[in-house]
C-alpha cells in the first residue's frame, strides 16, 4: 500500500523496519524477499542501542541517511507496528545531490490575510506560534459537522444534590462546600456514577478498578454519541474520513486508546490515520481543533474527525481521604462530557460549512514565583488554581487583541467563547476585555447548565453557541483557553450562513512534498551505556529467579543480537528495589532528568 502509487518497487528501497527483535527483522526480510543490505540500518540500531520503542523509528532513519546503503537505495520504506494497535508507514527519499543548489525563487505561502509587519513582531519569540489555517490549501478549514454528549438524564444531578453528597463524605468541609456551591453559578452537572458512590467515594481494590472501568466505558459511549452526531450532520460517507484525532485533558490515552475502539465502532477504514494525546489540561480541545484544521488544509481530500472527552466523575470519586481545598473546588465544578467535529476544506456537494477556522494561536508559558504550580499537579488537577483570574487578566488582553487583529476584526465584533473554568474567571475576562454580557453568554450558559468539562468544554462551547447564534449579531467567534503552567490557546472562527458567504479560495502554488530539514539522535550518556552481557549478569545476580527462568533469560540474551543498551540508571540499581520511598523518588527523578537531557540534546542537534 505504501508503494502502490509511487511507481517504485521494493527492490529499489531500503527497509527501515522497527527493530522489535531479531525474529521480527528476519521475518520481514524473508516475507518481502529483500536483502540484508536493504534492512541493515534496522539491524545496526538494534545491535548498537536495543529497542527504544517508538523513538527507534526516527533513530533508524537517522542511521540510514548516514549509511553507505542510502547511496545505493535513495528510497526508503519506513514501517512501525504495535500488536493490537496497527501499523504506520512512510515513504522517504534522500535527494541527490545531498546539498541542493539554492532555488532561484521560492513560492510564498498565500494567506487569507497577510498581517502587517508591525504585527509580526508579536510572535518572534520561540514561545509563540500562530497559523492561518488556509496557509497550504488556499481555503480556510471548515467545521462541517458538530456533536456533543453528556451523561443520560438519570445521571444529571442538581448542584445541591452534588454538594450534599460531598458534605456527607467530608462533613468537616461543609462550610467550604456551601461556599463553593454558591459561588460556582452552576445549576446542574452530569456525572457517570451514582450519588451513593459520590457520597462514599471509591472503594479500594477490585471495586475501585471496576468503577474506573465503568467510567471509561461511559466516556467511550459519549465519544461515540458525539462522533455520530458530527458525522450525521456532515452527511458524508464514513469511508472518506482520512484522520481521527482524539484528546482528553488529564490522562486516559492508553494503548490502545479510545479512538481505536471508535474506528471499529464507527466502521471507519482501517487505514485511517490517527493520533491521541492528553495532559494538555484545558488547552487540549483548541489544540486538537487547530491540528485538525492544519491537517485538513494539507489536501482537499482530507476529512478529519476530532473527538474530545473528559470525566469529572473520576476526580470526584477518587479524591484523597484528606482533600485539599483545590480538590473540593474541583469536585464542585467538574463534570463529564464529550464533543466532536468533522473538519475539511473546499466543501463538496452535500457538505455545508458551519464555521471557517481562520486563525490558530499558541502561547507557551512556564510557572514562575507567583504561580509555582508543579506541571504534574497541573496535569492532574481538574480546575486551574483560584489565583488563575490574576494570571489570565495579566495575559488575556494582548492575546485576544492579536487574535482579532490577525483576522481584521475588532474585539467588539466577536462572540468570545472563553473557557468557563469558574464564574470568577469569566467575570475577570469580561471586565478586562471590556466585553458585553452577550459576547460571553455562551460560556456562562454552558457553565450554568453543565458545569466545567475541562478541555472538552471548549469544543462543546462551539456546538452550544451555534444553537443560539441564529439570533446572535456576531459572525466572528473567538475561542480562548488557558492554564497557568502551560499557556494559552486561541482560535478564530467565522460563522457561515445566515447572510455570511463562504470565503473565496485564494490560488496556492504547488510547493512540492514536505521535507525533513534536519534529523538527530541522542542516548543516555556513557555512564548509563551498559553491555548486554553486564545487564544479563545484573539480572541474574540481583533477582531471585528459578533455574528455569535463569535458563530462559540466558536464551533471550543469546537471541537478541543486541550488544549495548542505554538505560538511565547505574547497573547496580537496575534490578534492586530502593530502600525507601525517598530513594525511589530520587531514582525516578534521576531517570526523568536523564531522559530530559537527551531530549534536549537531540533537539539541539536537529536545530
Amino acid at each position: 500500500r505504501i508503494l502502490e502509487r509511487s511507481g517504485i518497487s521494493m527492490q529499489e528501497c531500503a527497509m527501515l523496519c522497527h527493530p522489535g527483535g531479531k525474529t521480527i527483522l528476519e521475518t520481514v526480510q524473508e516475507k518481502l524477499g529483500i536483502s540484508r543490505e536493504q534492512i541493515q540500518s534496522s539491524w545496526d540500531v538494534l545491535k548498537l542501542h536495543g529497542n527504544m520503542s517508538g523513538a527507534t523509528n526516527l533513530q533508524v532513519a537517522d542511521h540510514y541517511r548516514r549509511s553507505k546503503e542510502s547511496l545505493k537505495y535513495p528510497w526508503a520504506v519506513c514501517v512501525s507496528f504495535g500488536p493490537g494497535l496497527g501499523m504506520e508507514g512512510l515513504l522517504l527519499r534522500i535527494p541527490f545531490p545531498r546539498v541542493l543548489p539554492e532555488p532561484q525563487s521560492v513560492p510564498k505561502t498565500i494567506l487569507l490575510r497577510t498581517p502587517p509587519d508591525s504585527q509580526l513582531s508579536h510572535c518572534n519569540s520561540a514561545n509563540c506560534s500562530q497559523t492561518s489555517s488556509s496557509a497550504s490549501s488556499g481555503w480556510p478549514a471548515c467545521i462541517l459537522g458538530l456533536g456533543s454528549a453528556i451523561p443520560p438524564p438519570k445521571q444529571q444531578y442538581s448542584q445541591q444534590q452534588l454538594a450534599q453528597a460531598l458534605m456527607d463524605r467530608f462533613p468537616n468541609e461543609r462550610s467550604f462546600v456551601e461556599t463553593c456551591k454558591e459561588t460556582s453559578k452552576v445549576e446542574s452537572r452530569g456525572m457517570s456514577t451514582s450519588l451513593e458512590i459520590l457520597s462514599a467515594g471509591a472503594a479500594m481494590g477490585g471495586a475501585s478498578e471496576e468503577l474506573k472501568q465503568h467510567i471509561e466505558e461511559a466516556l467511550q459511549d459519549m465519544l461515540l454519541t458525539a462522533a455520530l452526531d458530527a458525522l450525521n450532520e456532515w452527511g458524508g460517507d464514513v469511508s472518506d474520513i482520512t484522520h481521527v484525532i482524539y484528546g482528553t485533558s488529564n490522562g486516559g490515552c492508553y494503548a490502545p486508546s479510545h479512538e481505536v475502539a471508535l474506528i471499529e465502532r464507527l466502521k471507519l477504514n482501517n487505514t485511517v490515520q490517527r493520533v491521541s494525546f492528553d495532559h494538555m489540561h484545558s488547552l487540549g480541545a483548541h489544540r486538537v481543533l487547530s491540528l485538525a484544521s492544519e491537517t485538513a488544509c494539507a489536501s482537499t481530500s482530507h476529512r478529519v474527525l476530532v473527538v474530545f472527552g473528559d470525566m469529572g466523575s473520576l476526580l470526584s470519586c477518587f479524591m484523597p481521604v484528606q482533600p485539599s481545598r483545590q480538590d473540593i473546588s474541583n469536585a464542585m465544578l467538574c463534570a463529564d462530557g464529550a464533543a466532536a467535529a468533522v473538519v475539511g476544506v473546499a466543501p463538496r456537494p452535500g457538505e455545508r460549512s458551519l464555521f471557517e477556522v481562520h486563525f490558530c494561536k499558541s502561547l507557551v508559558t512556564v510557572a514562575d514565583s507567583e504561580h509555582p504550580t508543579n506541571m504534574a499537579t497541573a496535569a492532574d488537577a481538574g480546575t486551574i488554581p483560584s489565583s488563575a483570574s490574576e494570571w489570565v487578566v495579566c495575559r488575556i488582553k494582548a492575546f485576544a487583541e492579536q487574535l482579532a487583529h490577525e483576522c481584521g476584526v475588532r474585539l467588539p465584533e466577536c462572540a468570545v467563547l472563553c473557557e468557563p473554568s469558574t464564574a470568577q474567571v469569566l467575570n475577570a475576562v469580561e471586565q478586562e476585555l471590556g466585553l458585553s454580557a452577550q459576547q460571553m453568554e455562551a460560556s456562562r450558559q454552558v457553565l450554568r447548565k453543565h458545569g466545567y468539562m475541562q478541555g472538552t468544554t471548549n469544543l462543546f462551547l462551539v456546538d452550544e453557541y451555534r444553537r443560539w447564534s441564529r439570533t446572535s449579531m456576531f459572525d466572528w467567534v473567538m475561542g480562548v483557553s488557558y492554564c497557568p503552567v502551560l499557556g494559552l490557546e486561541g482560535v478564530m472562527l467565522r460563522r457561515v450562513g445566515a447572510g455570511s458567504s463562504p470565503t473565496p479560495c485564494h490560488f496556492m502554488p504547488d510547493v512540492g512534498p514536505p521535507c525533513v530539514l534536519s534529523l538527530a539522535s541522542a542516548w543516555p550518556p556513557d555512564e548509563f551505556q551498559h553491555s548486554q552481557q553486564d545487564i544479563l549478569e545484573a539480572l541474574l545476580t540481583h533477582t531471585d529467579l528459578s533455574s528455569e527462568d535463569r535458563s530462559f533469560a540466558k536464551a533471550v540474551y543469546e537471541g537478541t543480537m543486541v550488544d549495548r543498551r542505554g538505560l538511565a540508571l547505574p547497573l547496580q540499581e537496575l534490578y534492586t528495589r530502593p530502600e525507601s520511598a525517598a530513594a525511589e523518588h530520587a531514582q525516578r527523578m534521576q531517570v526523568h532528568q536523564v531522559m530530559f537531557d537527551f531530549f534536549v540534546a537531540a533537539a539541539e542537534r536537529a536545530l
